[in-house]
């Protein structure tokens, strides 16, 4: 049967129209009910509205085709009395109850693409595990997080050090000692008390830190010894430029030691002031 130019309602029983072809037709509600299409191919058309339900897609390939709006609900399932979902208006594509495993995605915009309460196990883009970099972040947000809870209750104690005080036997003496030896500033001249107190205010270098000069009558160590035997300054101080500092000190004949050369640690001496406190001077 052929028809041609024709405007016709036809209804198609227990037929077997395999072969048919349809060129040029308008075809709108047109339905089809417990129907073989196996090898159906479709080109050029248009399937606004149009409703598959409890069909076999299996190796179904849609090319070039247009799918905005297009609702995917209950594919790969058995169990096709699945709830469906309520009336979506918005037209991004939805996947919706799919069983999508091996799946590959190529090439694909999934610009603000969800998942929600989905099974990912074993996912990948881009060659990186979704899985495992979940709960990597996972672990980290919460290690994070206590991080984060253990500086706010235990580390806001000390946020830098506001001064170091050092004994020595005359303010006066020492004051001028650590500006003209070791470039101190002073931040407030010495000052002698009724109490019988004197001080003064310096900084050590650029950056700090700020130093109490405080005479006293006790002897105090600034060094002690380790187990090992060598013996270590309380105080290292830093220098850009060892020999150049070095020989300065021994032209204004300061109290120094020899130079040291430790590796990868740096070279050190050791200076000492007009009250025997001795000082590490580190290059590194």
């Amino acid at each position: 049967m052929q028809l041609e130019n024709e405007k016709k309602v036809v209804t198609i029983i227990n037929s077997d129209i395999t072969g048919s072809r349809f060129k040029n037709v308008r075809a709108e509600q047109l339905t089809f009910q417990c129907s073989n299409l196996s090898g159906m191919k479709m080109n050029d058309v248009n399937l606004t509205g149009m409703d598959i339900s409890d069909a076999n897609l299996s190796g179904l390939v849609i090319d070039g085709a247009q799918w905005g709006g297009a609702l995917f609900l209950h594919l790969g399932y058995s169990d096709k009395d699945q709830p469906e979902l309520a009336q979506i208006e918005s037209n991004p594509v939805q996947f919706s109850h799919c069983s999508l495993k091996e799946g590959v995605f190529a090439e694909c915009n999934l610009t603000n693409v969800k998942l929600e309460d989905c099974d990912i196990s074993g996912l990948e883009i881009n060659g990186i595990n979704i899985e495992k970099l979940i709960r990597q972040h996972a672990s980290a947000a919460e290690k994070m997080e206590i991080d984060q809870e253990f500086e706010q209750r235990e580390m806001h104690r000390v946020s830098e050090v506001a001064c170091i005080n050092l004994p020595v036997s005359n303010v006066e003496v020492s004051t001028n000692w650590y500006v003209n030896h070791l470039g101190s500033t002073i931040m407030r001249e010495p000052q002698r008390f009724p109490d019988g107190n004197a001080n003064s205010l310096i900084r050590l270098g650029k950056a700090g830190p700020s130093v109490w000069l405080r005479e006293s009558t006790e002897q105090v160590s600034m060094n002690f010894s380790i187990n090992s035997g060598s013996n270590l300054t309380i105080f290292e101080l830093r220098t850009e430029n060892m020999n150049d500092f070095y020989e300065q000190l021994k032209r204004e004949n300061v109290n120094i030691t020899e130079i040291e050369d430790h590796g990868v640690c740096g070279k050190t001496f050791k200076i000492i002031d007009p009250d025997g406190n001795k000082f590490t001077i580190l290059e590194c």
